[in-house]
């Protein structure tokens, strides 16, 4: 056009409006029409669900790779006594009544029935524990179920101090409480307040194994009441706004720290739309299922160091009030916690009506199959509880009632909490387990090939524990595998035959700086 004119733009998510005009700021006309209108379009849809798919699958596949050396591992030697084991183990819950049924033994093993083994190692927390501290020559069948278990469930790699370090470890709770602090200050982007957190009240808090978590919650709110230093010329109104808004950051930080579900929008301070606020709630027990999900959401630097933070001292406060002598005295202990709670609850029942006594032991029934193949959390199963025992005048009740208030009400082993446990704990126990039976079988003190992990992972099976894909790995195949198989060449790093061995880096058709670090680290 001969003559000047502005353009206006008003971008949406599923729209752009757009306006012509000229220096008067009137419409102009372009080929008989008015310059003015918008162009409507499909919102983008996140990747959150492929993602989550993704991440199962790469994790799965991984443990999968990890079992299966586990099984090499012990293969010559299991031969020698079963040569059958590994496919009766295969299926092992099949049932005979299956038309496809392949028809093998149901016994795993040929000196004891299944219902013997059951009754002697109850679950397989009990066979771990028996390994660790019976001085006697166990089955090598049963060796292998501990470990297998073990490297297939080994915990997270949050903390970074070799197992030599780990079990001294001693976290300065007031520096965390500090750094916390400074890192909510550039969140903010201003210095307005601060956590007067002691640490000496804030560790008795945390560890008090007594208190309910809204009761820890409460008392945890003062220590991190958020102080406000206003600017001179700073006004009531605003001076209200910091303080309703570092009062709401204080909630979500002691409810975090209690267990309870939190709002990691308002704990970080992201804007977040009306309709996505409940995919933004979890607990510190599950931040790694929402993560997985939103971790690209999560910008900075201080946001991610806030969330890290906030789980090592609900990770220290937990592992030193539930396993101080480690996982399986642990577990045995909620198992043992478990059967007395069920005994008691049992005997309540029974003395109901026949309407009530069927509804609490149908809502038991449900905690521990599931109901319509969903798995009932024990959070429902609290609340159905406390509904049906709503009423009802007796000892037993008020006891329950009481537990449950607590927490600690017939836990399970298998829980979110386990996420908790980090591998080095895991590794303790299956160094335990090597030292105390290596005596009737030397080959499992079979030195760890890696030279340099000698030091923290002394035994060969410890790397399968201590080693970690690192996360911007992606598909572990060759970038020609990779396009003949789906036509990308994302692909860039090659899986090696064991992971005491180095990981194959692929040259890329076009390296980045972060590529060529990595290929320099670990090739």
């Amino acid at each position: 056009m001969a003559k000047e004119y502005g353009i206006g733009l008003d971008i949406g998510t599923s729209s752009i409006g757009y306006s012509v005009v000229d220096d008067n700021a009137d419409i102009i006309r372009v080929k008989g029409k008015r310059a003015i209108g918008v162009r409507l379009y499909d919102e983008a849809q996140k990747a959150e669900e492929r993602r989550s798919f993704r991440t199962s699958r790469r994790r799965l596949s991984r443990r999968r790779w990890r079992s299966n050396f586990v099984r090499e591992f012990f293969n010559e030697h299991i031969a020698e006594v079963d040569p059958g084991f590994y496919e009766r183990l295969k299926y092992f819950d099949e049932s005979p009544r299956d038309e496809q049924a392949h028809g093998l033994s149901k016994a795993l093993f040929d000196y004891k029935t299944n219902s013997e083994f059951a009754h002697e190692y109850p679950t397989i927390y009990h066979r771990r524990h028996a390994l660790m501290t019976e001085h006697k020559k166990f089955d090598v069948r049963e060796i292998y179920l501990a470990v297998h278990h073990i490297v297939k469930y080994r915990g997270h790699f949050l903390n970074i101090e070799p197992v030599s370090q780990f079990t001294k470890r001693e976290i300065d709770y007031g520096q965390i409480a500090q750094q916390i602090s400074q890192d909510f200050a550039q969140v903010l982007g201003d210095d307005t307040f601060e956590f007067s957190a002691s640490a000496d009240d804030l560790k008795r808090i945390l560890l008090a194994q007594d208190l309910r978590p809204s009761d820890r919650s409460a008392e945890l709110r003062p220590l991190f009441t958020a102080v406000v230093h206003p600017t001179e010329d700073a006004s009531k109104k605003e001076i209200k706004s910091l303080e309703a808004r570092n009062k709401k950051i204080a909630t979500e930080v002691s409810n975090s720290l209690s267990g309870m579900q939190i709002h990691l929008d308002v704990l970080l301070q992201i804007e977040v739309q009306k309709e996505d606020q409940g995919e933004w709630k979890a607990t510190l027990a599950t931040i790694e299922d929402f993560l997985a999900l939103h971790d690209g959401d999560i910008e900075t630097e201080a946001q991610h160091e806030i969330i890290e933070l906030l789980r090592e001292l609900y990770a220290d406060a937990y592992l030193s009030g539930e396993m101080p002598h480690g996982i399986s005295a642990m577990m045995l202990e909620r198992y043992e916690h478990h059967s007395c709670d069920l005994e008691m609850y049992k005997k309540l029942a029974r003395q109901q009506s026949k309407d009530k006594r069927d509804e609490l032991l149908g809502l038991y029934s449900e905690y521990i199959n599931g109901k319509k193949s969903k798995p009932v959390t024990q959070e429902t199963f609290f609340d159905n509880v406390k509904k049906a025992l709503k009423g009802v005048d007796n000892p037993a009740a008020k006891e329950i009632l009481r537990r449950i208030e607590l927490g600690k009400f017939m836990p399970k082993l298998r829980s979110k909490e386990n996420t908790m446990i980090p591998h080095q704990m895991q590794q303790i126990e299956l160094d335990r387990i090597i030292e105390n039976q290596q005596v009737y079988y030397p080959w499992l003190a079979e030195k760890n090939p890696v030279a340099k992990h000698l030091k923290d992972q002394p035994y060969k099976l410890d790397e399968l524990v201590s080693f970690r894909v690192p996360y911007y790995v992606g598909p572990m195949i060759t970038a020609k595998e990779q396009k003949n198989t789906s036509g990308a060449e994302f692909a860039w790093m090659e899986r090696k035959s064991a992971p005491w061995f180095k990981i194959e880096v692929q040259h890329l058709i076009k390296q980045t700086n972060l590529h060529k670090k990595v290929m320099k680290t670990y090739s």
